[in-house]
């Protein structure tokens, strides 16, 4: 199984939520995109660590990733392997045991951030997922399966205000598709 090395690019609020917003990590040559939607405490906690002006060195992530590193001599990465119901799987490896955990992405991205502990993504699940990362586009490409089921329902209703029935009809199918799989 081939992987493709990510980094975090950036975190953007969606315009009109206030409670959403979207991680963005690029490979490494920034020619692609993967979108991780995330709520409005991850946004904080990102815009928190990507402002220049504060020092985050003394917040209880950093503080435990510096005491982890000191005392330990453990190596470990982060892969993205699957997405399910708008949800991306990801688990963090202990290269030297071969143990791994499951993390929910967005705190996997985190410590990413932090720790400088590399992210990886399959490849299939990459090309699948990613858009096309342009450095200074104002606007982010999202794939329908990484939207969670309230931000489908969220999407359709506005679909429906705005008379894109189309749009409107493709949400209902995946909000559908969805609700039958939780049934069964």
């Amino acid at each position: 199984m081939s992987r493709i090395r990510l980094k975090y690019k950036c975190v953007t609020e969606i315009v009109g939520s206030d409670n959403q917003g979207i991680l963005v990590l690029v490979n490494e040559e920034e020619t692609l995109q993967v979108s991780i939607p995330c709520d409005r405490y991850t946004t904080y906690y990102f815009g928190l660590r990507d402002s220049a002006t504060l020092n985050c060195s003394r917040f209880l992530p950093e503080v435990l990733v510096r005491l982890f590193k000191s005392e330990t001599d453990m190596h470990f990465e982060i892969r993205i392997e699957d997405i399910r119901g708008g949800e991306y799987l990801s688990r963090i490896y202990n290269m030297k045991t071969l143990e791994m955990l499951p993390i929910q992405i967005t705190d996997a991205v985190l410590l990413s951030r932090i720790s400088g502990v590399p992210i990886y993504i399959d490849e299939v699940l990459m090309r699948k997922q990613s858009a096309e990362f342009h450095k200074d586009s104002h606007g982010l490409k999202l794939p329908i399966n990484a939207l969670s089921l309230d931000m489908l329902e969220k999407a359709m209703d506005q679909a429906v205000s705005e008379e894109n029935y189309e749009l409107a009809s493709m949400l209902k199918e995946e909000i559908d598709h969805r609700k039958n799989n939780l049934q069964e």
